[in-house]
This record gives C-alpha cells, sequence and structure tokens, in this order.
C-alpha cells in the first residue's frame, strides 16, 4: 500500500487514510451488516409491494428505520477502529500537520525519557470521545449487535 500511495502521490495527504481505512474496514462493516439484514423478513418488503411501494420506497421507509440500530453498531465499529489505527497513519503521514492522535502520542516519548503526566494526559483526554460516542449510542450497539445474530 505504501508503494501505492508513493506512486499515486498520496503520502503525507488525508485521501492515503481514508483509502486505506475504507479498504480494511469496508469488508468488516459490510459481513456485520449482512447478518442483520438477511434478519428482515420478505414477507414485509412483499407487504410494501402490494400497497404501492416502489423499491425506493421500500428502503427509506423500511429497510433504513429497521436497520438504524444496526447501521449505527457498525459506524461506532468503524469509528473506533479508524481512531485507534496506528500503522497506516505512522507509515503514510510524515508531516506534524496532518498526523492523527494516534501516532502524535507516540511522539511524546523521548529517545531517553519520557513525560509521563503529558503522555497520560493526552491518553486520558484521547479516549474521552470514544466515551462519550459510546455512552450517548449504548442503547442502538445493544440492539445492533445482538439484531442479526439470532434468526428465528
Amino acid at each position: 500500500m505504501y508503494v501505492f500511495m508513493m506512486k499515486t502521490q498520496l503520502l503525507d495527504t488525508f485521501y492515503s487514510l481514508i483509502i486505506a481505512y475504507t479498504t480494511f474496514m469496508l469488508p468488516v462493516c459490510v459481513m456485520m451488516l449482512k447478518g442483520f439484514f438477511d434478519s428482515i423478513p420478505y414477507d414485509m418488503e412483499e407487504s410494501a409491494m402490494i400497497d404501492g411501494c416502489s423499491r425506493l420506497d421500500i428502503v427509506i421507509r423500511m429497510i433504513i428505520p429497521l436497520s438504524l440500530p444496526s447501521i449505527i453498531a457498525t459506524s461506532l465499529f468503524a469509528f473506533v477502529g479508524a481512531w485507534n489505527e496506528f500503522l497506516f497513519a505512522f507509515t503514510f503521514i510524515n508531516k506534524d500537520e496532518f498526523r492523527t492522535l494516534t501516532p502524535g502520542l507516540s511522539l511524546l516519548r523521548g529517545l531517553f525519557t519520557t513525560d509521563w503526566g503529558s503522555l497520560m494526559a493526552a491518553s486520558v483526554l484521547s479516549v474521552v470521545p470514544i466515551a462519550l460516542a459510546f455512552a450517548y449510542l449504548q442503547r442502538f450497539l445493544v440492539a445492533g449487535l445482538t439484531a442479526g445474530s439470532v434468526k428465528g
């Protein structure tokens, strides 16, 4: 991937991270959502077709509202995966103005000394957005992660 980013001149840009995160997270998110979409009964879609809904109406009025907990849980999973990722951000980004949080935390260590106070304060502050997102979206997370797991 480094050679690809180098040849397309995407090193030291956010586009390199967007491409890398999308490449690795998209298949996982698709597989997570597939289990939920398979659990939605086809009879509901047939009933909506009989009532006169088009396929787009079925998706907008039925599928998306039913799958909202699963979509939120998958989005949170992808966000946490990108938030905690170190290797791509450390490899593709060398400029300080584009550096993400995880490689930035590693720069707080010195060669012969480590400022543990600053490192721990920055680590705690880096956890706050994730903790707030989980606290706010917890009901969707529990519903979404268990929704497609049992079929019956």
